[in-house]
């Protein structure tokens, strides 16, 4: 296979992390190699621009900010920022047309949206939704907690999720940004905790619930939101502590990352429901804080606890590694850069 190129995200002492903040690496198909790195205040989660010159983050910091860096040669370089004003920015979403990008703030309760320039800088905020509200849970849940944005493939609508409120929330989406209204609103199971989901079709997402350990499975139409049903995020009879981080597309099957215990589950999807197929085992206290899947269909994790990055293959045989202070987030360079 060509070789690829990633960007990492860690944690830094800002917030009580142990990295420096990016880093640009290459997997060869064989090891894992440094290129460049990049100070940053606990940039998070990461997203690349589609021709994959520039790199966005969140710094997930009391005040939030988005960074725009430049990955030209190789090389990891500052392009701009823009404070966003909302506590603790945990993901980014692009839009189809690159030209929006939506920060969800965990700890300030708003999806907040900047307009991209023509060469791929933050020029300004655009228009964004605040939420407010709580759920059943008496720590994870004691306010709203935006967690994740995900874009319609055609890129008109945008489903918000709300790990503090149970909430998936459908908005129209403008050149400006998301509407603050919604289409409708959507409730998860009560307690769930949605964080990240995943198109596993033209219409039906995948939503991994944080609190419960679950994927809960919902068809996505222009004006409606219909829970078709979930499945345990670990075996069977694993407790609910299991804190399902991240979901990702690998072949036919979908993947979880489980922080307690560390794994990865792979589900398959059958008739509207999911059903696990195996759950591979991670080193005791990695706690996999992201993972993404190499073209190779070799998964990259980000073990945050472990202070490490690894690859792993679907038989959990760890086939490189890479020392990262507190990594939290892997994201795969586009081709044609």
């Amino acid at each position: 296979m060509s070789a690829v190129s990633l960007a990492l995200g860690s944690y830094t002492p800002a917030t009580g992390g142990r990295g420096r903040g990016l880093a640009l690496v290459r997997w060869d198909g064989a090891r894992l190699s440094k290129l460049s790195e990049l100070d940053a205040n606990s940039p998070s989660f990461l997203t690349w621009g589609a021709d994959g010159r520039i790199l966005y983050a969140v710094e997930e910091t009391s005040v939030g900010r988005i960074l725009a860096v430049s990955a030209a040669r190789d090389r990891l370089a500052p392009l701009n920022a823009l404070t966003i004003d909302s506590a603790r920015p945990c993901q980014l979403a692009l839009h189809p047309s690159g030209r929006l990008l939506t920060a969800s703030c965990y700890g300030g309760g708003a999806f907040v949206t900047t307009v991209i320039g023509d060469d791929g800088a933050l020029e300004r905020r655009g228009t964004g939704v605040q939420h407010a509200g709580r759920g059943p849970h008496p720590t994870r849940q004691d306010r709203a907690h935006p967690h994740a944005v995900v874009f319609t493939p055609d890129g008109a609508r945008a489903l918000l999720l709300d790990l503090g409120t149970d909430t998936i929330s459908l908005h129209t989406v403008t050149s400006e940004g998301i509407r603050p209204e919604p289409i409708v609103v959507a409730r998860s199971e009560s307690g769930s905790g949605p964080r990240h989901a995943l198109w596993i079709d033209d219409g039906v997402l995948a939503v991994v619930e944080e609190i419960t350990a679950t994927v809960t499975l919902f068809r996505i139409t222009e004006t409606d939101i219909t829970r078709l049903g979930p499945a345990v995020a670990t075996t069977a009879d694993a407790d609910p502590g299991a804190w399902p981080s991240e979901i990702a597309a690998n072949g036919g099957v979908i993947a979880v990352a489980n922080r307690t215990p560390g794994s990865i589950v792979e589900l398959t999807p059958q008739e509207g429901a999911l059903r696990v197929e195996r759950e591979i085992p991670l080193p005791p206290g990695a706690n996999p804080r992201h993972f993404t899947v190499l073209p190779d269909r070799n998964y990259i994790l980000a073990l945050q606890d472990a202070d490490q990055v690894v690859v792993m293959d679907r038989d959990g045989r760890i086939l490189s590694s890479l020392p990262l202070g507190s990594p939290s987030c892997v994201a795969i360079r586009p081709e044609g850069r």
